[in-house]
């Protein structure tokens, strides 16, 4: 840990910084430094962002349930344009880990269907035996799974 105080230039150049952060005039100070391809934030109205995007991440329905594993903001910058912002919980799947992993199913499920389609009524092809169970048969006595 560093004991050293800090010199006046440098109280002096913080006091700028949050000057700048209090009035919105984020063009003159940087909010995010890379050190070691590695983003980082520190500082300033960091604690504050931390709190304000772990409550965006709340559950909503009052029930106690765990937050959400991430949500998506519409923004707007006056440079940049428009922006989606993407926040993940580290815990879960990334929203396009679960995109893929839906792509996966819904491909294998239309391969099962197609092979459904040309069988006789009530027999599962092979493709969709990861799918079928027999509870769900119950509705279909004659539904049998062929190899």
């Amino acid at each position: 840990m560093d004991d050293r105080q800090p010199t006046y230039a440098e109280l002096e150049q913080e006091v700028d910084r949050l000057r700048a952060l209090l009035e919105q005039r984020y063009e003159d100070v940087r909010l995010v430094e890379m050190r070691g391809g590695e983003m980082i934030l520190e500082g300033g109205p960091v604690g504050y962002f931390a709190a304000y995007m772990a409550e965006m991440l709340e559950p909503r329905d009052n029930q106690g349930k765990s937050y959400a594993n991430y949500v998506e903001m519409k923004l707007s910058h006056d440079q940049a344009g428009p922006l989606c912002l993407t926040l993940q919980r580290s815990l879960g799947q990334t929203p396009h880990q679960l995109r893929r992993e839906a792509e996966v199913e819904r491909d294998a499920l239309i391969v099962a269907l197609h092979a459904a389609i040309s069988r006789p009524k009530g027999v599962v092809p092979t493709e969709a035996e990861r799918w079928y169970r027999s509870d769900l048969a119950l509705h279909h006595e004659n539904a049998v799974v062929t190899k």
